[in-house]
């Protein structure tokens, strides 16, 4: 009886900090990886955009990142395009004024394409925040994350993507948007 105490309680002593600890969960993903839709186009996603350029977009497969959205930028004169969520209660993301968030996605660009941000306030309704971050050229799949600067008061609501501004494509896939 004392060696079946004494092994017990060895046990028990060696598993208690495994079984008290938790694992820490990775925080949600506030923005999903756009989807086609009925139409082809990806569903909750649209491109926006300014000045004098021509353009196409939608769904496309990549042999190196699998589906994603695809903006092609074929003629400019000036301005940009950018595919973006929908700036709309159901697409956009909710957030938190005073609170930062992590953005990500998977892209491949034949020119430097801008992470640009959009928000949100009931007051002033939708406005260009800022560009974030320049991803570089690239012929290869390429992961990049940046984070926000604090979340502006009155802001509710946050849109973002990849946008260009002269002739050349980017591929993006992989969204992700998680409070840091």
């Amino acid at each position: 009886m004392k060696k079946f105490l004494t092994t017990g309680l060895l046990a028990a002593l060696l598993t208690a900090p495994l079984l008290a600890a938790p694992a820490s969960a990775a925080p949600p993903n506030l923005l999903g990886t756009p989807i086609p839709g009925p139409n082809g186009q990806p569903a909750c996603w649209q491109v926006y955009g300014w000045g004098e350029n021509t353009y196409n977009a939608g769904w496309t497969y990549d042999l190196q990142m699998g589906g994603g959205i695809r903006l092609d930028v074929t003629s400019h004169k000036s301005g940009d395009r950018k595919f973006m969520p929908t700036n709309n209660d159901q697409c956009s993301v909710a957030v938190q004024p005073g609170a930062k968030y992590n953005l990500g996605l998977t892209y491949r660009n034949s020119v430097p394409a801008s992470i640009t941000v959009f928000t949100h306030s009931p007051a002033t309704g939708w406005q260009y925040w800022t560009d974030l971050a320049t991803l570089p050229a690239t012929t290869g799949a390429n992961s990049f994350q940046v984070q926000t600067p604090v979340i502006p008061a009155g802001v509710d609501r946050l849109i973002w993507g990849a946008s260009i501004s002269e002739v050349g494509y980017v591929v993006s896939t992989r969204y992700s948007m998680t409070k840091a």
